[in-house]
């Protein structure tokens, strides 16, 4: 059978938890973060921006009385929230910025005695959404303490939400949202502006400590093409012939795809000396992003931009794995939609994987696969935007090539991937008649027509 690799790990809700919580800062310290404050409840009108739903309340009232002095920070007013299971509220923020060049997020919490006894842990997510309300980049936080601290959460460990890939130039207000019941006061929403920090991107240097945390005993090292990067602590790998072939990936990619952006930040390609090191990377990763994930049984994954494989000696420098990871990061990163494993992202980089690393038997699979009962989905369940398993993977690629080779899908394709972008999801059925302008009859009938035309078996 078709041989085609790939996959991805989803980062799922976990209970590690990886939030910084500071101790209350004395008054006058001069250690404490330069904060540009977004909300603070001083004002009378601060209920303007903010909003609830569900089992909520919200109310501005003096400072709690508290056995500890208040963060120094703090002047008269907080929020008092008293917030029901699968409750939220949040704020509009004034006006749009760009928080890419922003460190973190960080807002002080008081949590009376009585309530942290009666509710000794206490989950919320801290949602930072686009002004559409489509896209979010959210952090889990975890209270367990009494009295107030001040909660930094730095930006660039958030996660993405299950929609498109979020933008930082788009965000649009905050949420909290309450996974259980609450009583907690709020004060001092800020962010932190540091010129020199990282921002919102990932330092390579990060990368590689939480990849590779061998290191030095194994050197780490790093190469960059055109728009990527490539992270390694395999002595054998060729690096620089790993980057030409991937630049050519690259190129090849917009090439026959013109109309994507460029991608939202550089993908990096991290490749492992060993598979047990590949596998140890997303529970560490994971706990980053305040999270849990299993150990990866396929070759290869992707997710946060970030395409993963290890050395395999047979397979060499050019092994397909990463070709086929890659493009899922270059996707994620130019389409703005997750690696979920669904037909788009796993048929287009199966369809890159062959054109640079020829299988054989593709024909004979194709020609099988369209023949026989149960070797192919119903094209309604392979394009519902969901997880589609690999041994359907020859499927999706036929799909995608049949979009880009048919000149009336062809030219309704740009369109496509716009709409889907829109909608978070590649779920065909939405934009079937009102884009391509077919019923699913007909566009069934047009994919068997090019798997015949385009994969034919050689006589004899």
């Amino acid at each position: 059978m078709f041989g085609l690799t790939g996959g991805s790990v989803a980062v799922g809700r976990g209970l590690l938890v990886c939030v910084v919580l500071a101790l209350p800062s004395a008054r006058g310290s001069e250690d404490a973060p330069r904060e540009r404050v977004l909300f603070d409840f001083e004002a009378e009108e601060w209920r303007a921006p903010w909003s609830a739903r569900g089992g909520i309340e919200i109310a501005r009232l003096p400072l709690p009385e508290s056995e500890e002095p208040p963060d120094a920070a703090l002047d008269r007013f907080a929020a008092r929230i008293c917030a029901g299971a699968g409750s939220a509220c949040g704020a509009r923020l004034p006006g749009s910025e760009d928080w890419s060049k922003l460190e973190e997020l960080s807002f002080r919490v008081f949590r009376a005695p009585e309530e942290a006894s009666l509710r000794p842990g206490v989950t919320l997510e801290v949602r930072l959404v686009e002004a559409d309300g489509r896209a979010r980049f959210w952090r889990k936080v975890v209270l367990e303490h009494a009295g107030w601290r001040r909660v930094a959460l730095p930006l660039r460990w958030f996660r993405w939400g299950p929609e498109r890939v979020p933008r930082w130039d788009r965000i649009g207000r905050i949420d909290l949202y309450f996974r259980g019941e609450a009583e907690v006061w709020i004060d001092r929403v800020a962010l932190l502006d540091e010129e020199s920090g990282p921002g919102t991107a990932i330092p390579r240097e990060e990368i590689g400590s939480l990849a590779f945390p061998c290191a030095p005993a194994e050197p780490v090292r790093a190469a960059a093409g055109a728009g990527f990067e490539i992270l390694t602590d395999c002595s054998v790998l060729d690096l620089p012939r790993l980057v030409q072939h991937l630049e050519s990936v690259r190129e090849a990619l917009r090439q026959e795809l013109p109309f994507l952006p460029e991608p939202l930040c550089s993908p990096r390609l991290l490749v492992f000396a060993t598979r047990e090191e590949y596998q140890a990377f997303p529970p560490r990763i994971a706990a980053r992003f305040n999270s849990e994930a299993a150990r990866p049984e396929t070759d290869g994954y992707t997710v946060f931009g970030l395409a993963t494989g290890w050395w395999k000696e047979e397979r060499g420098t050019l092994r397909p794995t990463y070709t086929h990871e890659f493009v899922h990061a270059l996707l994620e990163q130019s389409l703005l939609l997750q690696n979920k494993s669904e037909w788009l992202h796993e048929g287009v980089a199966a369809h890159f994987q062959l054109r640079f690393h020829p299988q054989a038997d593709i024909a004979a699979t194709v020609q099988d696969g369209i023949a026989r009962d149960g070797w192919s989905l119903p094209l309604e369940r392979l394009l519902d935007g969901e997880p589609i398993p690999a041994n359907r993977y020859w499927q999706a690629m036929t799909v995608v090539e049949m979009l880009l080779s048919t000149p009336r899908h062809r030219e309704k394709l740009a369109e496509l991937l716009a709409s889907f972008q829109a909608a978070g999801s590649t779920a065909l059925a939405p934009h079937l008649e009102p884009v391509l302008g077919v019923a699913w009859e007909e566009f069934t009938a047009d994919w068997l027509a090019y798997c015949r035309q385009a994969y034919p078996l050689e006589e004899g």
